[in-house]
């Protein structure tokens, strides 16, 4: 959560970084509370709970290399 403190403002700016940041929170309280769903359903389809962690790992492990490729934005002069 330290992280996200850096995060928000290096590339979202500071101005409506309550805003963002709100959004932000709620779509992980939402991917959190939906997370479950999908073992569940593999589950009752299998009974076993493997299947769907060997998949699951994959969205993570894909998400880790496309951040390798994130710039930093660039700044740019307010007018006026």
């Amino acid at each position: 959560m330290t992280y996200f403190g850096d995060l928000w403002p290096r590339y979202f700016g500071r101005r409506h970084l309550g805003s963002i940041q709100g959004a932000g929170q709620m779509t992980g309280v939402v991917g959190a509370s939906l997370g479950p769903l999908p073992f569940g359903f593999a589950y009752d389809l299998t009974d076993r709970f493997a299947a769907s962690l060997f998949a699951f790992t994959a969205l993570p492990l894909g998400l880790a290399v496309l951040a390798l490729f994130l710039r930093e934005p660039k700044l740019h002069a307010a007018p006026g």
